[in-house]
């Protein structure tokens, strides 16, 4: 599955600096993707929205949405993002806040539509 192996190798993503900048991060994910085997387009534009990644593969498509910080004002485009992509959307960011991570666990458990959360600076801490 897509969504799967995606993850597993975003898990393994770790950035030589802090990512404070989202085109640096785009750029640096994108790459990393690319030499791990995936097709990313960047950027892509349907109707009013525009998706940060799109990794294609056969008839499945998942999103990759990039955020420096994801705060509670992000949820309204998380949940318009998720409908729309039902092989997977995941959310890659340096930082989370409390509250986002919080709503994040409660939906992955309902959701029929597979969907992460992966908080870079996390692999960075001792905590």
């Amino acid at each position: 599955m897509l969504f799967s192996r995606l993850k597993e190798c975003i898990d393994t993503f770790l950035p030589d600096t802090p990512m404070v900048i989202e085109s640096i991060l785009e750029n640096e994910l994108t790459e990393f993707l690319g030499k791990n085997g995936f097709i990313i387009t960047r950027q892509v534009t349907k109707k009013k929205d525009r998706y940060d990644l799109l990794c294609r593969e056969g008839n499945q498509l998942v999103c990759i949405e990039l955020k420096q910080r994801a705060d509670i004002s992000d949820i309204e485009q998380f949940d318009k993002y998720l409908p729309k992509f039902k092989d997977g959307l995941i959310v890659v960011c340096w930082q989370v806040s409390k509250s986002v991570r919080e709503i994040f666990a409660d939906v992955v458990k309902q959701s029929p539509i597979p969907l992460c959360l992966i908080e870079l600076s996390k692999k960075y801490s001792l905590v």
